[in-house]
């Protein structure tokens, strides 16, 4: 059975730096990958956010980022976004639901984050 992978020019230069000193090294899928928020750029602790997973919506904050897992504070569930388009371009949803914790969510579950440029929820629509 033949599998494809895509591996960007730095991870591939670094994946045969690793077999070259070690003669071998263990491949895991890209959500174990990152483990750490230095690892991924695109957002840093403190940044707003929309998640998007394969089935379920959350707006927050990164708290952090480590291992397979995001802790997102000051979070809701989206359970509605209304039209998509002009729930990120307005930062309004037409049914939300505040979490009275922080919230782990899974990496491997990640369909799409987008910034959010908007003040988050302060409470349920």
């Amino acid at each position: 059975m033949s599998t494809t992978i895509s591996i960007t020019p730095e991870d591939l230069s670094k994946l045969l730096a690793s077999v070259s000193q070690r003669g071998s090294v263990g491949l895991s899928y890209a959500s174990e990958m990152v483990r750490e928020e230095s690892d991924f750029p695109l957002f840093k602790t403190g940044d707003c956010v929309f998640v998007r997973t394969v089935t379920n919506y959350f707006v927050g904050r990164v708290k952090k980022w480590k291992d397979a897992w995001i802790l997102l504070e000051d979070v809701s569930w989206v359970a509605d976004t209304g039209r998509f388009s002009d729930a990120l371009r307005k930062g309004e949803f037409s049914e939300i639901e505040l979490y009275p914790d922080d919230v782990f969510v899974s990496v491997g579950s990640i369909v799409d984050v987008s910034r959010w440029n908007h003040s988050l929820p302060k409470e349920n629509k």
